[in-house]
């Protein structure tokens, strides 16, 4: 089996054997339940991240390269941080872009 599956396959039974010890916890609530659902979150979190970092949403930025004459800087104001939609902070990001519109067909 792939390496990447079984990774995914062990994120996702950890956090439903944390779900499971979390519920059966509510229900007959001696302390090793809590603790092993605690544990398997954790768990389930790190695997989580591992996945994360092997398949990054964002892949790394291109090396820079120089500017020609027909391409321009544009700066743009985005949000660096958010939490729940709303974001927290703003950074400057500078994009390259072609200058004029698109070429004209012959």
């Amino acid at each position: 089996m792939d390496p990447d599956v079984r990774l995914r396959w062990g994120v996702r039974l950890a956090a439903v054997g944390a779900l499971a010890a979390f519920v059966f916890w509510l229900f007959n609530p001696p302390l090793p339940f809590l603790l092993l659902a605690v544990g398997l979150g954790a768990l389930a979190y790190l695997l989580l991240r591992l996945e994360v970092r092997r398949h990054p949403a964002y892949p790394e930025p291109l090396p820079h390269r120089p500017v020609t004459d027909d391409e321009e800087d544009i700066e743009d104001v985005v949000p660096a941080v958010s939490m729940v939609g709303i974001p927290l902070r703003y950074e400057r990001k500078t994009t390259r872009v072609r200058k004029g519109g698109p070429p004209s067909a012959p």
